[in-house]
């Protein structure tokens, strides 16, 4: 009995963990064997039925202190995180995190150094999880609060489109060496983008001052090299919104440099009227729109817009009309057009 009690005898119902389990099971299994055996003194058998007693609490504990962390609520949000999470979520991570919080703060000695460590990265993640739902609650409340009717802030929105020209301009005459479809190392002048659209223009603040960055080169390519890369084989791709009739149309692969400028225009055109460049009132559908050819005027969109100006984008969107040997207004070009328009020095 004495053998069998020193091996757990320093542990109590608030400092059992898993890492005990077996050393308890095996003391339980050896006191209930010897109790099977008959003729035994009835001052060492209560003994015994006390220590059995006791590895029972133990073991009773722990096994408490593990279904603690492991509830339908805990299990209901295994695989939730801040990106894949959706508001709905929130209820179920809070009571979730709640679950986990309580059985820390009643379990804490039941937990091993790594257990608690796991335990607190769960709660951290779900912590994560449900900020991220309440800051898309308060940008969604936010939105709501907002007047029904904005008046889009032209200088601003000019004063971002003109920086993403000059991103455009570098790109479209940047040298650099471009392997063709059977690995030779070409010299070429100019990337691409095919992709330009408000959600790639970031926005930074450097030294108060804010700087818009182009993202997302995922469809970018060399348009010197159209059709010898052997990669793009012609789908349509970029985002239609925004996208050229010639970017949507079977020629996606040989898209140019015009290309960009229309739908860097077609991006200033809806920060600057709040709407489509397409029809959408004629054209339900997006595709009809692009296909027709279906442009709104600039100051039917916005009557606000100075006349000067509207004339400039609307006469670049017509672009995409013209044939393959017209001149197209560069990025460049139609950086210096939009400051003339709005006298701009």
């Amino acid at each position: 009995i004495a053998s069998l009690g020193e091996s757990i005898k320093d542990l109590t119902v608030n400092n059992a963990t898993s890492a005990d389990e077996a050393a308890i099971q095996t003391v339980l299994d050896a006191v209930e064997e010897v109790l099977e055996a008959e003729n035994i003194p009835e001052d060492e058998k209560a003994a015994l039925i006390d220590l059995q007693n006791r590895a029972k609490a133990l073991l009773k504990v722990i096994a408490d202190a593990v279904a603690a962390i492991n509830t339908e609520d805990i299990r209901n949000v295994a695989d939730k995180n801040e990106t894949n999470i959706k508001l709905d979520d929130k209820a179920d991570l809070k009571k979730a995190r709640t679950a986990l919080e309580e059985a820390l703060e009643e379990y804490q000695g039941n937990y091993t150094d790594q257990e608690q460590t796991v335990i607190r990265k769960e709660i951290e993640r779900l912590t994560k999880a449900i900020e991220t739902i309440e800051q898309t609650e308060a940008v969604i409340a936010a939105i709501a609060a907002l007047p029904k009717s904005v008046e889009p802030d032209l200088e601003e929105a000019t004063e971002y489109f003109l920086q993403v020209l000059d991103g455009l301009d570098y790109l479209h005459n940047v040298e650099i060496e471009q392997p063709d479809q059977n690995g030779v190392i070409h010299k070429v002048k100019g990337i691409v983008h095919r992709d330009i659209k408000p959600e790639n223009m970031l926005i930074k603040n450097t030294d108060g001052k804010r700087v818009i960055k182009i993202s997302d080169f995922g469809l970018s390519k060399s348009y010197e090299l159209a059709g010898y890369s052997g990669i793009t084989n012609g789908e349509v791709a970029g985002s239609r919104k925004y996208c050229s009739k010639r970017q949507f149309s079977d020629y996606y692969k040989y898209v140019g440099p015009q290309d960009d400028v229309f739908s860097a225009a077609a991006s200033y055109y809806e920060m600057i009227t709040g709407k489509c460049v397409r029809d959408r009132e004629k054209y339900k559908d997006l595709n009809f729109a692009i296909l027709a050819g279906s442009l709104v005027p600039v100051r039917e969109a916005n009557p606000h817009i100075p006349q000067a100006l509207a004339e400039v984008i609307d006469s670049v969107l017509q672009e995409e009309s013209l044939g393959s040997e017209s001149q197209f207004t560069t990025a460049k070009e139609l950086k210096e057009k939009i400051k003339d328009a709005l006298d701009i020095r």
